[in-house]
């Protein structure tokens, strides 16, 4: 989701100075989505090794089904399930996903964009023999359900907007155990009391546009937890214990950005975030603390030969980064006539 005075001009001025060279070092590309597939959100990375993209459908008014595809080897893009609509509002609108221990892909299904205030809920795609058999809600009561992430047997799920009025806005991190969840009785939740909150975020914003609290999630082989504060443009760890307790967490980096969206992990330690706000995709090193913009792009300029369009994801395999860029009409951005993946080629 996402809804600044400059301070540091030179700083910032030499900022830009380094996008440019890092962004001329590298080559891209993009990947032209079919005509049925606008407003692509969160990626996850299969056991398969095939990256599995939610199709949100929001640029498009919802005209065609929500769903997600999957990005074989070659970049080849194919259905993988179409998702099952609200009663409330008739369309489903993923956001985050992620796989379970169980095997399972699991879905932040944000049913704001469909006009629903206390509507979204968390799908499970049950898969065998690498298909979806089956699709249903396992959490629902969510208000604007946005990143997802498992670790420690459990999934956890950002709600980006729960309480808005004043400045500090409220936002929330919920926590469910995959074993107990289940289709023919979903979880409900009721908010910032509710048992399965996590941790409550608190987010002050400076501007409309930053205007959203903790966003992207995700979690690293050792089961560690990474939760993107959007509006702060900031990114927590969270070092949890077998059953999913946080035991210590610790600031990782605050206004390297200007907004902080989807998080990912690689299997070289780097931390890939997603700035929606700046138009641009940064790696953090949690080794070392390095920290380098990798990708970025003017605001508003058609996307073209791999340049950003709103930013909401990033991930890598093998020596590729795939972006979604979101291309729609949320603050700084308006959704233009292309809808693509950016891929940028790493050293």
């Amino acid at each position: 989701m996402k809804n600044t005075k400059i301070k540091h001009i030179i700083t910032i001025a030499s900022a830009s100075l380094l996008l440019c060279a890092c962004n001329e070092k590298r080559h891209a590309y993009q990947i032209d989505l079919p005509q049925d597939c606008v407003t692509p959100d969160g990626m996850a990375l299969g056991g398969d090794g095939n990256i599995y993209l939610s199709i949100n459908q929001l640029s498009g008014k919802f005209a065609n089904r929500a769903k997600i595809v999957k990005i074989d080897a070659d970049d080849k893009i194919s259905d993988f399930v179409v998702l099952p609509v609200s009663p409330e509002t008739k369309v489903a609108s993923p956001m985050g996903v992620c796989f379970g221990d169980d095997g399972n892909l699991y879905i932040a299904d944000n049913q704001m964009f469909g006009g629903a205030k206390q509507g979204s809920r968390i799908l499970r795609v049950k898969i065998k023999d690498g298909k979806a058999v089956s699709c249903a809600p396992v959490v629902e009561g969510l208000k604007v359900a946005n990143g997802i992430a498992c670790a420690k047997g459990k999934i956890f799920l950002t709600d980006c907007m729960i309480e808005m009025q004043g400045n500090p806005i409220k936002s929330a991190v919920y926590a469910f155990d995959i074993a107990k969840l289940d289709e023919n009785n979903p979880v409900k939740v009721n908010g910032l009391n509710d048992p399965h909150v996590f941790e409550v975020i608190s987010t002050k914003w400076t501007s409309p546009e930053t205007q959203v609290g903790c966003d992207g999630i995700c979690s690293d082989v050792q089961g560690n937890l990474y939760v993107a504060n959007f509006g702060e443009a900031s990114v927590t760890k969270y070092v949890l214990a077998a059953g999913g307790k946080a035991v210590s967490k610790k600031l990782l980096f605050k206004g390297r950005t200007k907004s902080c969206d989807g998080l990912h992990v690689d299997d070289e330690n780097n931390l890939w975030v997603s700035d929606f706000v700046g138009n641009a995709v940064a790696k953090y090193n949690l080794d070392n603390g390095s920290f380098e913009v990798v990708k970025a792009s003017k605001v508003g300029v058609l996307p073209v030969n791999g340049e950003l369009c709103a930013p909401a994801d990033a991930i890598r395999r093998g020596n590729k980064l795939y972006i979604s860029n979101m291309n729609t009409d949320m603050s700084p951005h308006k959704t233009l006539p292309a809808h693509t993946l950016s891929v940028v080629v790493l050293d």
